[in-house]
């Protein structure tokens, strides 16, 4: 490959992460020749390295060059060994030495959710007098002595307020206050759950993983049905054939798989069929007819091809898209005047002390603003905080966030806030499972509302949907494409959520990620377009267009020590010709 072609490749891939400055590409494309790396192969290497040991995923020099030192020094003495006749290590085999010693490193933690085994349970003995003082959201906390405290100062920021991202449409934008009018304070906002209409919203005291081998495999397996029909009735495909041996153009559909464990491979593509078609049997998927693809393991597809042999399917078309269609027609927009939403992710407190000051910064910025809707999503008492994780918190978890929510929730008393708080499995307090359970408070709130993760709101017929879960993170590094060079890969990334109807359509999902796949069928599908998708990601923040849906990642409000963005919407009334997602402004705020 020749120098410009991989420098575009890597302006591509890295993309997610922003853009490359000269000297940080000149090094990207250093390292690439050097471990016999592709574009693609060192940005999710970067992604891995990133998200487990810095506080920004931003790729710099100095970051690369630590990377490279840290996670590339056996490799280069592998590589200054290797004799003419032995084969170069190829890139599945670098993921794989990279994966272990991410796993052995001591600064993995960032965003990264320790094992609970110990840390979950155990509960310190109560004190209520240190809870008040932890719970105070003020800089009076006294935090466990880090490395890196000294080196950064929250409160000591510069670029506090800074707008890092526009989107709407220029004269909305131009006109837009981020501000409700005080004539409009006292307009009460009505959030419902959407249902399909077959099942609730997901309880605080559901049961979970009860489910047995035969369930969950019948679970996948419909699910595999439901989308593959559904991609043959939208392109009109006709009736699907097994997977035998066959001499003329068939039709099929089937799951996504690699024939290893590591990332998947275009060499080791399976398509797994469901019960009811092919019995579950799998078959090779050749892929090298096709000028361009984009797979991942647990993604359906539709496909046609030849079997000649019975061994291997080698695709002429591939059908990927199970998009819905937009909102229904019973969700009706009933707002006249414009809808102020802000969304913020946790973690809520940097990873040096327990103060909450972004938080309370946050909250300082909605009493200020007074949004309509305050979005709030997981984690709030993260499992992988500092402070939490080496179990030096005075209280009992579950105490700790109840005095947290109740410290937001007063300065917000008598201002009409509808504030919804989204959870994360990663709260060191809640269910280590997803879909996630809704928080369960032992105080009530008139303005407050706890959903499960993921949910799909109905705000006076606005439709968004959100979860806590890095899917796109997950994505980007299970993803396997080719003839996308030059795309923007973020938002195919994010689209795959879309086309598959589902929060969570990877399988098998990330290590850190235990799903009940009976919940998942339940309570995880998108079988609409909402008009806003929210994605909350490691990666790179954006506000996109994507098959007719404005999807946000806000990014973090804290990133490890230092303080991170959150989201602003304004949504106009919609005009009787156009979508609702065409009368969305946002923009990405710093705190």
């Amino acid at each position: 490959m020749d120098n410009s072609s991989l420098q575009n490749d890597l302006r591509s891939c890295f993309e997610l992460y922003g853009s490359l400055k000269e000297q940080v590409l000149e090094k990207c494309e250093q390292m690439c020749n050097l471990y016999n790396l592709t574009a693609e192969d060192l940005a999710n290497e970067w992604g891995a390295y990133s998200a487990s040991n810095l506080a920004s995923a931003v790729p710099t020099l100095a970051a690369l060059e630590g990377m490279e030192r840290k996670e590339f020094a056996k490799r280069s003495e592998e590589f200054a060994s290797i004799k003419p006749s032995v084969q170069t290590p190829t890139s599945t085999k670098s993921q794989s030495r990279l994966d272990e010693s991410i796993q052995n490193s001591p600064s993995v933690g960032i965003y990264s959710t320790p094992k609970r085994s110990n840390a979950k349970r155990l509960r310190s003995p109560e004190r209520n007098s240190l809870l008040k003082e932890d719970l105070h959201l003020s800089n009076q906390i006294a935090s466990s002595p880090v490395l890196h405290s000294e080196t950064y100062d929250f409160s000591q920021r510069t670029n506090s307020g800074k707008v890092e991202v526009s989107y709407g449409i220029q004269t909305l934008l131009m006109n837009a206050t981020f501000k409700r009018k005080p004539a409009d304070s006292s307009n009460d906002v009505q959030i419902k759950i959407y249902s399909n209409g077959e099942t609730e919203a997901i309880s605080p005291d559901v049961l979970y993983m009860f489910n047995v081998s035969h369930s969950k495999a019948s679970c996948l397996s419909l699910k595999v049905d439901c989308i593959g029909k559904y991609l043959l009735r939208k392109f009109s495909l006709g009736e699907p054939h097994s997977y035998g041996k066959a001499s003329g153009l068939i039709t099929t559909y089937g799951q996504i798989c690699s024939d290893f464990v590591d990332k998947l491979d275009p060499s080791a593509i399976l398509l797994e069929g469901s019960h009811e078609l092919t019995h579950g049997n799998s078959v090779q998927l050749n892929l090298s007819k096709l000028s361009n693809y984009a797979v991942f393991p647990g993604q359906v597809v539709a496909v046609q091809g030849f079997n000649p042999h019975g061994n291997s399917f080698i695709a002429q078309k591939l059908f990927t898209d199970a998009s819905g269609s937009g909102a229904t027609q019973s969700i009706i927009p009933t707002f006249t005047g414009s809808l102020h939403i802000v969304v913020a992710v946790g973690p809520f407190t940097v990873s040096s002390n327990l103060s909450y000051a972004p938080l309370q910064e946050l909250v300082k910025y909605v009493t200020n603003h007074i949004p309509h809707v305050l979005i709030l999503i997981g984690p709030f008492v993260d499992a992988s905080q500092e402070n939490v994780a080496d179990i030096t918190m005075m209280e009992l978890y579950d105490t700790f966030f109840e005095a947290l929510i109740q410290n937001v929730m007063s300065p917000l008393e008598g201002l009409n806030i509808k504030v919804v708080l989204v959870p994360s499995a990663k709260d060191a307090h809640h269910h280590v499972v997803f879909p996630t359970p809704p928080y369960k408070l032992r105080k009530t709130y008139p303005n407050l509302q706890c959903v499960g993760d993921p949910s799909i709101l109905n705000i006076e017929g606005l439709t968004l949907g959100a979860t806590s879960t890095d899917i796109l993170l997950h994505l980007s590094k299970q993803e396997c494409s080719y003839g996308t060079q030059g795309g923007d890969r973020i938002s195919r990334l994010a689209s795959h959520l879309l086309c598959q109807q589902s929060f969570y359509p990877l399988y098998p999902p990330n290590e850190d990620v235990f799903i009940d796949y009976e919940l998942l069928e339940q309570h995880a599908g998108i079988n609409f377009i909402p008009n806003i998708l929210i994605v909350p990601s490691s990666l790179r923040y954006f506000i996109k267009y994507i098959n007719g849906c404005v999807v946000i990642n806000p990014e973090r409000i804290t990133k490890g020590y230092v303080g991170g963005t959150f989201c602003r919407m304004e949504v106009a009334p919609q005009v009787s010709s156009g979508s609702l997602s065409d009368s969305v402004v946002a923009q990405i705020i710093r705190i």
